[in-house]
């Protein structure tokens, strides 16, 4: 069986929140609005639950999938 694979690590997307009104002269010089996704998707034919160990995979859990929100502020 081919244990060739293409994985997707880690991508983080990133937002900057417009300023309007109130909030841009009085309270907020920037908003940003971040999210980050490890381990989120494996491109591979092999059967079993990870490709990267070679085959050897009996016993072991797949890697976990994490979403991390964030958000910085500039006052």
């Amino acid at each position: 069986e081919s244990g060739n694979y293409l994985c997707i690590r880690e991508l983080t997307l990133s937002y900057k929140v417009p300023l309007v009104g109130f909030m841009y002269n009085k309270v907020f010089k920037n908003i940003r609005l971040n999210v980050t996704g490890n381990n989120l998707h494996y491109f591979t034919k092999y059967s079993g639950s990870n490709p990267e160990f070679g085959g050897k995979d009996a016993g072991r859990y797949p890697l976990p999938r994490n979403f991390i929100f964030g958000m910085s502020a500039t006052f």
